[in-house]
């Protein structure tokens, strides 16, 4: 699993960082990539499918661990649609360090955005 990604990681507007990160796909479908800089409280999670010959299979899957390599997205990630972006609903939690992006079953060089949004509140 590799793919490629690009993140941005916004400046705080208030207390709130947001993570910008843009992804495409391997040959499998397949991406894996570790970032940093979610110190704070997950806020709302966007998730938009590429377009036209860049949008994702239907039913692929987003996934974020922690250094556990539990799922800060508690499995909402999974079977998403192809064609629009959502806003992905999760429990309040504190995350902090380095996660990992996973996505899968996306289609060939197919690409992606996953948006985070965390409140630093003090980090």
């Amino acid at each position: 699993m590799a793919g490629s990604c690009v993140v941005n990681y916004g400046n705080k507007v208030k207390r709130i960082r947001k993570i910008v990160i843009m992804w495409t796909a391997d040959s499998k479908g397949d991406v894996s990539y570790a970032f940093g800089h979610l110190n704070g409280d997950l806020g709302k999670v966007v998730v938009i499918p590429g377009e036209g010959a860049d949008q994702p299979s239907s039913g692929y899957n987003v996934s974020v661990l922690d250094a556990e390599g539990l799922d800060i997205l508690d499995g909402v990630g999974v079977n998403r649609q192809e064609n629009y972006a959502t806003v992905l609903g999760t429990a309040i939690k504190t995350v902090a360090g380095l996660h990992t992006l996973l996505i899968a079953k996306a289609g060939d060089s197919k690409k992606g955005t996953v948006v985070i949004h965390v409140d630093t509140h003090g980090f």
